[in-house]
């Protein structure tokens, strides 16, 4: 790999489900603007190289006041995660499908974040099965007063190879089934789906 693929792997946002820099950016800010972070544990599913932890800093002036560990079934990105922040002792990724996630996890965290996780490619799977077992998996790895939110995008979204191709009104009926509160973000194409345990 030549310095400018490296460098790719470690900045582009297309590599973790984004479609521009400022994309990202809008998104991570949507979300921290929502939640109070001050003194939380966050678990955030689907990672990638953990690119909101420089927004949490930035809410928080630098302070290192929270935990945050991020779940990222990407070896490659898992590896560059623990590379860039393997400094800050606040800081853990784990490499792992979010459904095999260890049973320590249960009931810990005070916030629980799934950022477009909806743009991940499944195959071969019943999508909104999966996305049923990963909201109930959600409510167990929150603490009683956690909170769950879910970003998605306010379309169908579908992957140039035809994988996964949802429709958001199946997963808005299967969120107000699990009692989700719905509060459309102000990003436009985009709604905030959140609970409160």
């Amino acid at each position: 790999m030549n310095d400018q693929q490296g460098n790719y792997i470690y900045t582009d946002p297309q590599i973790v489900g984004f479609n521009s820099v400022e994309e990202q950016n809008a998104i991570y800010n949507e979300v921290l603007s929502f939640i109070d972070i001050q003194g939380k544990s966050i678990l955030d599913i689907g990672c990638g190289r953990g690119d909101i932890i420089n927004t949490l800093h930035q809410y928080l002036q630098g302070e290192i006041q929270f935990s945050y560990t991020g779940i990222e079934m990407n070896p490659l990105m898992c590896d560059i995660a623990n590379e860039l922040y393997v400094s800050q002792d606040n800081i853990n990724f784990i490499n792992s499908e979010f459904d095999s996630i260890d049973d320590s996890f249960l009931g810990s965290s005070d916030i629980v974040l799934h950022i477009l996780t909806t743009r991940i490619p499944y195959q071969n799977i019943d999508i909104y099965d999966k996305f049923r077992s990963d909201v109930e998996l959600s409510k167990k790895l929150t603490n009683s007063d956690g909170i769950i939110i879910f970003l998605i995008q306010n379309d169908t979204y579908n992957h140039d190879d035809g994988t996964t191709k949802y429709e958001i009104s199946k997963i808005v009926d299967i969120l107000k089934h699990e009692k989700f509160a719905i509060d459309n973000a102000a990003l436009v194409g985009f709604s905030k789906i959140i609970i409160f345990n």
